[in-house]
Parts: structure tokens; sequence; C-alpha cells
């Protein structure tokens, strides 16, 4: 009887020489046209990993006379640990991802990348701080990719992210998921902390500059994130 093979082959991206013609190492700036003009001004967010990587987006909504900052809307949020896992290369998976951050914003009009700096103080052991200088080659490489791009990118701690969205500092996983999927009513974000989190890092941003231009405006903050504003 033959023995049957346990293995599983992963993708593995072929090289011909060290850096390949197209992109996503070639980056281009987008021309004057490549953002058509009717479109929403969009805030990113973005939990970054190896195969845990998520990106959130919200459209900003604007007073039409004033142009205060109001409300958002939910755009959506992009998970791709499936795709991940298929590849055996490290540095094929964050290049893929750089890609998918380029093919899903360079057309959009992005005024801020938002992601959660990552802290080397006491890693509890070898393995975590392995995947934190991982998780940041990642950040790394995606925010080259939105520079060029000329996206703002915005580096947060995880306590100010994690208190714009629940009120707490030290909010749990369970608490980022709920306090997301209530602003979102999306389900997948209820059950995957990833994709909560990415959200949570756009709403952030999000929080910060409504309150800064209701301040400019001189209006009152809208009534459904006043708490969330009195308690910072």
């Amino acid at each position: 009887m033959a023995e049957q093979n346990t293995y599983i082959y992963k993708k593995h991206i072929p090289r011909e020489k060290g850096i390949p013609d197209q992109f996503p190492l070639k980056c281009y700036r987008p021309a004057p046209n490549d953002i058509p003009p009717c479109s929403p001004e969009i805030l990113v967010g973005m939990d970054s990993g190896i195969s845990n990587t998520a990106f959130s987006y919200i459209e900003l909504i604007r007073d039409r006379t004033t142009n205060a900052l109001i409300d958002f809307k939910y755009g959506g949020t992009y998970y791709f640990k499936k795709v991940l896992d298929g590849f055996s290369c490290k540095l094929d998976k964050q290049i893929y991802l750089a890609e998918q951050y380029y093919n899903l914003f360079s057309h959009q009009r992005v005024s801020s990348l938002t992601f959660e700096v990552l802290s080397l103080n006491c890693p509890k052991n070898e393995e975590t701080l392995k995947g934190i200088l991982d998780a940041q080659t990642t950040t790394t490489i995606i925010s080259t990719v939105a520079y060029q791009l000329n996206h703002h990118f915005n580096p947060v701690p995880a306590t100010a992210i994690k208190h714009s969205l629940t009120g707490k500092g030290n909010a749990s996983k369970y608490d980022m998921c709920m306090e997301s999927y209530a602003w979102t009513r999306d389900e997948d974000l209820l059950y995957n902390d990833h994709m909560a989190d990415a959200f949570a890092c756009c709403f952030c941003t999000f929080i910060k500059e409504l309150k800064e231009s209701c301040a400019f405006h001189s209006i009152p903050i809208p009534q459904r994130f006043s708490y969330l504003l009195n308690c910072q």
C-alpha cells in the first residue's frame, strides 16, 4: 500500500531575478486623473501581521454648508488569511498584502492610513518578539506603498485605539469585537478580532478628526458620538 502523502505544498512565487519589474516592488505615484473627482474621502485602518492582516475603511460625511466633519459611513473590511496561508515565504505574504493595499486604495481618495504602534517592550517570549518584528516589517512595506500613493500614514498606540472605540484603554478583544459590530453591523467583525482592530484604527482617526472639526467650526459634537468624546 503506497504511503499517503500528508504534506501540503504551499505556493512559492518564482523569481527569475532579484527585483521584479512589475508591482508591487515598483510603485508609481498617482496621476491627477487616477482618482475620480466625486470620490468620497476615506480613512483606512490596518491590523498588521503576517497571516492575520486586515484592512478596513470608512467614508467621511461632511456638512455641505460648512464642510465640517459630522459622521461616517462604514465601507467594509478585508481579511486575507486563507490566501496568505497558501504562501510558503514570509516575504511573498508581505508583498501580496502590499499589492492588495495598492489594488484596493490606489484609486480612492484616502486621507489617512492608521495602524497600531507595536511595542517591543518586555515581549513575553522569543516567539512573540519575532511576531512583532515580522508585523513591523509588514507595516513598513505597506506604509511605503501608502507614501508612494500620497496617503498620510498615522501610527497610533494600542491604548488610544481601544479608548476611542470602547472608552477603555485596556479593552479586551471581546470588547473590541462587540463595539465594532455595534457601529458597523458587520458580523465578520463580531467574530474576528483582527478585522475589528482594523476598523478600530480608522474609527480612532475619525473620532480625533471629528472633535477637531467640530471645534474649528464651533458646532456641537453630533449626539451619537458625544459620549465617546466626553470620556476622553
